[in-house]
């Protein structure tokens, strides 16, 4: 198996050729451990978010199909305390909690990240999972809530990592 190094965005690029001209030092997320062919990863130094911006009614039910916002590239996470968030807000507002796991021990190793959001009768629902490719995964489940209003809305989860 071949080692395979990704590319970084021009934005990237351009961005730490910045930091180097400004005689800073390079920041925490630029260092990406190798990937591999099979999975690519992209290292998390700093709070990693997923989430997704859709339009969503006030009055959701049931029979309505469940969203999904999935990380396109697996995460590295080193092993460490994270706090995890279900987290859900009007478009380009503030962020409410909907669901809290604090001090949540993950081991070293690459993740898939996925979040859902799953309509009901008048409420919503938010799951997010973390998978290894060993082991079961880790699953952050919020309570039932409710969307004040029709409109645009951002939902999904915040990882923080607070601790080894």
């Amino acid at each position: 198996m071949k080692n395979v190094t990704r590319r970084p965005a021009l934005a990237t690029i351009g961005a730490l050729a910045l930091v180097g001209a400004l005689g800073m030092t390079q920041p925490a997320w630029a260092a990406q451990p190798a990937a591999s062919a099979e999975h690519p990863t992209v290292s998390i130094q700093a709070p990693a978010t997923l989430y997704r911006t859709q339009g969503l009614t006030a009055k959701p039910n049931s029979g309505m199909r469940t969203s999904e916002v999935v990380r396109s590239t697996p995460i590295y996470l080193s092993e460490g305390r994270y706090d995890w968030e279900f987290r859900v807000g009007v478009e380009h507002g503030s962020m409410g909690t909907k669901a809290l796991r604090k001090d949540l021990h993950l081991v070293d190793g690459t993740y898939d990240w996925r979040c859902y959001l799953t309509p009901g009768d008048g409420t919503y629902t938010g799951k997010c999972v973390l998978q290894r490719d060993v082991g079961g995964p880790a699953v952050l489940q919020s309570k039932s809530f409710h969307i004040p209003a029709d409109g645009r809305w951002t939902w999904g989860g915040l990882l923080n990592r607070t601790g080894s």
